[in-house]
């Protein structure tokens, strides 16, 4: 397994979803999955702390409900 495919699995996350709140191609975030990429370092940090983040709480906190998360971890919404 790919350290891409261990934190999407931590996390819960589809590379789909992944690609969706990065706002990047999801064939993109397949190959990373896949090894046949590496996806930037930036990524692979940011992926790490929200695994972290979600293993520290049981849920999202209200209203957190289809928030989008982009590369340097700024939070949007739809």
């Amino acid at each position: 397994m790919t350290p891409l495919a261990t934190l999407l699995a931590r996390i819960g996350w589809t590379t789909g979803e992944l690609a969706r709140r990065l706002d990047i191609p999801p064939d993109t975030t397949s190959r990373w999955a896949r090894g046949t990429r590496t996806p930037p370092p930036d990524v692979l940090t940011w992926l790490a702390e929200v695994a972290d983040a979600v293993a520290s709480v049981d849920s999202q906190p209200a209203g957190w409900e289809g928030v989008r998360v982009g590369r340097r971890a700024e939070l949007r919404a739809d």
